[in-house]
């Protein structure tokens, strides 16, 4: 056992340099001269050796015989059922202990050894738990050759023990433990450039959108230089000119008729057209537009013959003044008036059609919708590309290098760049 664990520790030696660009092909050839499946092999053929050794003592615990024969039936039933069990459950322990090891044999890596060989500490637990009672039995009967079995066992635990102990601490796991530590530096080189080349093609199709937003803002500058667009400036012109005009006559007739609004509330209620009216109080503009030259004429007729008849109940003064109004609200005002509305509304109507022809409006409103959602992507990409930055930037190697060159420095050897 000397020898081996000799082995595992390996011999030290003067002071090695080494380049990162060295350091895996090094550690390879440093592991293939220390094979742990040599070093498994003499720990496995000491477990054997215990493992057969334990056999033997069980052979004589089950052939062993009572040095008092005096004593009770019942309790010689007792003790032959312990013993069978004590032997069942020992040989089928070494069993399984034999079965990890056989699995381990097939493996190269000294930690997935180490998590192995920890796996049988579980086996311990549950041999000691299960065999407790029938040894303490077997004391009282065969003392020597229980106690002897039960060396055997914790030889094969202390041997175990040791071993996982002393791989832990040899060169070979060490080299092992770096050549598991370039495998991380590498897997994240290699997600390290999978983002990036992510990040390049995030980028590319940024660029794409910003060069559609230039493409279709150079269409829209375009449509807006053409002439066809220049005619249709000068129809919208001509069609805020005109809806101006109509605002300005609108608020004429209204501010005209608005000092008539009681009178003709009055009026309303002893009249046959209160709907009429109550428009005319409503909108003057909309009301002369609507209702025929005739209607609106008797009601601006009746409500003069009303007031003057003192049908309505109206302050002197205000009596007057109506009348005034009245007296130029006479059939020639309102055929020119709603001669006068409907130019200015068939005018609207010519234009707002006349514009609605032109297909420009709409084909830069597409424009500008398509610009909208080349912006909103572009948006979304630079988030996109910040998010990837973002974990780049957590891709670092530097804690990993750092393990590396402790373990290289237990093995004296200096990592240089």
């Amino acid at each position: 056992m000397k020898k081996f664990f000799a082995r595992l520790f390996g011999v030290k030696k003067e002071l090695k340099q080494l380049k990162k660009s060295e350091l895996e092909s090094y550690i390879k050839k440093q592991l293939d001269k220390d094979s742990i499946n040599s070093l498994l092999k003499e720990f496995s053929g000491r477990i054997d050796e215990i493992s057969e050794t334990i056999r033997e003592r069980c052979d004589e615990l089950e052939k062993a015989e009572l040095h008092n024969k005096n004593i009770p039936p019942r309790a010689i039933t007792i003790m032959e059922g312990n013993r069978k069990a004590y032997i069942y459950k020992t040989m089928h322990f070494t069993d399984k202990i034999r079965d990890i090891l056989s699995e381990i044999k097939t493996l190269n890596d000294s930690n997935k050894i180490i998590d192995k060989v920890s796996k049988i500490n579980e086996l311990f637990d549950e041999y000691n738990k299960t065999t407790q009672k029938p040894y303490y039995i077997l004391q009282e009967f065969f003392a020597n050759e229980s106690h002897k079995v039960a060396t055997g066992i914790k030889e094969i635990s202390d041997s175990i023990q040791q071993f996982k102990d002393s791989l832990k601490k040899s060169d070979a796991h060490k080299f092992q433990e770096i050549l598991n530590l370039l495998d991380k530096i590498g897997n994240k080189k290699q997600k390290k450039k999978e983002l990036e080349n992510q990040k390049k093609e995030i980028e590319k199709n940024l660029s794409e959108d910003e060069k559609n937003i230039l493409v279709l803002k150079n269409e829209i500058k375009k449509i807006k230089e053409s002439p066809e667009f220049n005619e249709l400036a000068k129809l919208n012109d001509k069609l805020s000119i005109a809806k101006d005009e109509q605002k300005r006559f609108s608020d004429e007739i209204y501010y005209k008729l608005a000092p008539l609004s009681r009178a003709l509330r009055k009026y309303a209620k002893i009249s046959f057209d209160e709907k009429s009216i109550e428009m005319i109080i409503s909108d003057p503009f909309k009301a002369i537009a609507r209702i025929e030259t005739e209607a609106l004429d008797k009601v601006f007729s009746g409500l003069i013959k009303s007031i003057k008849e003192g049908n309505i109940g109206l302050k002197d003064n205000v009596q007057k003044k109506n009348l005034l109004i009245l007296n130029e609200l006479n059939l020639g005002f309102v055929k020119d008036t709603q001669t006068k509305i409907k130019t200015l509304m068939e005018n609207i109507k010519n234009l707002s059609i006349e514009i609605e022809k032109n297909t420009l409006w709409s084909r830069i409103e597409d424009l500008n919708n398509k610009i909208e959602k080349n912006q909103q992507n572009i948006s979304y990409i630079k988030r996109g590309i910040q998010n990837t930055e973002h974990e780049i930037s957590k891709i670092t190697t530097e804690d990993i290098y750092k393990k590396i060159k402790d373990i290289l420095k237990s093995l004296n050897i200096e990592l240089a760049e």
